[in-house]
């Protein structure tokens, strides 16, 4: 016997929800519910005589609590919450055109379980990026395992659910500002401690930035673990560092290298010190890391179809790390990264007074290429001094 839409939809959401699609199997469909053809050729569902989806595709029929859905979304950390799925286009649209978690609070089931007759969203249903909850008591419950790895909140709500479930709707309201309210608590604790770490260890100035092999390295050891998982996982041919200082971080990078017995390392600075370390795996470059000339010389050593990853972490003025971006976003290869080195600075916690900086090159440069996603994973210690920094090439 053929597999009926309704039979895929149970079947997905089984493997995260048990509990609900054993109730939504059992559950006939309502005759509150009804289903037609609206012009558009979409499927128009109505609950005692309301519409309750949304299906235009710029959204405006989606009232939102917080700020605009918009398709540039390129990012890991954020979480939409949806409160009223209809017939699930404004879940498969966010889905589709986002890589956001998706918390949908859908207080009628009989809405759900006519969604799941008439509509195929099983793929959508199965994946780890979306939760489905029926109770308002589960909102808080879903947020939770993703509240500490989420930089970006936001909540839509189909207008129809004021009329039809306004206390449902209330209170779900109420759990998503009671989630923004903690979250925001917990990340003004997350800063503080991001300060006083960077203050008291990880800026160079202090003199007691972390050491490896006895050579200074700017960079807090959560970021230097994180690295190490990166080069295991991917496994460069050529790792470019921009910015090589007294050579600690070249030293370590290459020394990962030699671990997974793979890889070389290319550090560019326009300041050559004296007594850098050397290592099989190292080479030092002796210029601006924008230059013609440098570039040039990058491209000549690496060779077809070699896996580039860079780090960027030389000049930290906005517009040169623009124009690193652009260099070196061309050259890293997809599957690897192209790590943006102390987005931390402008207030983003430390250094308010910097002026616009690394965030501030990646925001405008994300907006540009849609070759790179922001890889909230990589900052799940809660301490980076590159946050939203860790570009994953994609595409």
């Amino acid at each position: 016997m053929q597999e009926t839409v309704f039979d895929k939809n149970i079947a997905a959401l089984k493997q995260r929800s048990p509990f609900l699609a054993e109730q939504l199997r059992k559950l006939p469909i309502s005759a509150a519910t009804s289903v037609g053809i609206a012009p558009n050729q979409q499927a128009n569902m109505l609950y005692r005589n309301v519409a309750v989806h949304s299906d235009d595709p710029a959204g405006e029929s989606a009232h939102l609590l917080a700020q605009e859905v918009t398709p540039d979304v390129r990012t890991y950390s954020s979480v939409f919450f949806i409160i009223g799925m209809g017939l699930g286009y404004l879940l498969r649209r966010s889905f589709v055109k986002t890589a956001a978690t998706l918390v949908v609070y859908e207080p009628l089931l009989d809405v759900l379980r006519q969604t799941l007759e008439i509509v195929d969203l099983s793929e959508e249903l199965a994946s780890e990026r979306v939760t489905i909850v029926n109770d308002v008591h589960q909102v808080s419950n879903a947020f939770e395992a993703v509240l500490l790895d989420v930089n970006d909140f936001r909540a839509m709500l189909l207008p129809s659910y004021q009329t039809l479930a306004p206390q449902q709707v209330k209170a779900a309201v109420d759990a998503f500002r009671t989630v923004i309210d903690r979250k925001d608590k917990l990340q003004n604790v997350i800063d503080a401690f991001h300060t006083l770490v960077y203050n008291k260890v990880s800026h160079p100035s202090t003199g007691k930035a972390p050491r490896f092999m006895g050579i200074e390295v700017w960079k807090m050891p959560t970021d230097l673990w994180m690295y190490q998982e990166i080069i295991f996982d991917c496994k460069p041919d050529i790792i470019i560092e921009t910015g090589t200082a007294l050579g600690g971080s070249g030293l370590y990078l290459a020394s990962l290298c030699d671990m997974v017995n793979h890889g070389k390392v290319l550090s560019i600075d326009i300041v050559e010190y004296p007594d850098r370390p050397s290592h099989p795996r190292l080479t030092h470059l002796l210029g601006s890391s924008t230059s013609p000339v440098i570039v040039d010389q990058i491209k000549s050593m690496i060779a077809e179809g070699n896996q580039v990853m860079a780090i960027l972490d030389s000049d930290h003025a906005q517009k040169h790390v623009i124009e690193e971006l652009r260099i070196y976003g061309e050259i890293v290869t997809k599957g690897c990264y192209m790590i943006v080195e102390d987005s931390n600075v402008n207030g983003h916690p430390v250094k308010p007074e910097f002026g616009p900086g690394p965030k501030e090159a990646v925001d405008v440069y994300l907006l540009e290429n849609q070759n790179y996603m922001v890889n909230g994973y990589c900052e799940r210690f809660l301490l980076s001094q590159n946050p939203e920094g860790y570009l994953l090439r994609v595409n």
